[in-house]
């Protein structure tokens, strides 16, 4: 089954869906013209769930899988402290490859209740943490 109907069907497992959500936005990503180099990367200074080109341009994306509402979504929850790992990670990484042009994206595969399929948010150079939405008084 691919991994957008398991999603749409509601996988409760964090790490089954979480891993759906890898797939399912490597799969987005390639079909957008990245080329995905690597999923579930590993390096000295962290876990890259993948890496593509964009071309030139190495990117490391984070990839945040869940339910989105009103006041949440699941890229709210890449903090401060994720961010500064990721972007000196991708710093360590681009030197090893000789890659001058870096940076760190955000992809949030949404699941929606009521869509028959994910929905995919693509965050470009993630420099700070998602803004959450207003809260209601």
């Amino acid at each position: 089954m691919a991994p957008g109907a398991l999603l749409a069907i509601g996988l409760r497992d964090p790490r089954e869906q979480g891993l759906a959500g890898e797939i399912l936005a490597a799969r987005w990503l390639a079909g957008r013209g990245f080329c995905v180099l690597g999923r579930r990367v590993r390096t000295s200074g962290g876990e890259f769930d993948l890496v593509v080109l964009d071309g030139e341009v190495l990117v490391a994306i984070e990839v945040k899988t869940g339910r989105r509402g009103p006041r949440w979504s699941p890229g709210l929850r890449v903090g401060s402290r994720r961010l500064r790992r990721l972007s000196a990670a991708v710093r360590a990484l681009s030197r090893r490859l000789g890659r001058r042009e870096r940076r760190v994206d955000l992809v949030e595969v949404c699941l929606d209740d009521g869509a028959r399929r994910p929905i995919l948010l693509h965050h470009r150079d993630l420099r700070r943490p998602l803004a959450g939405p207003p809260l209601a008084d």
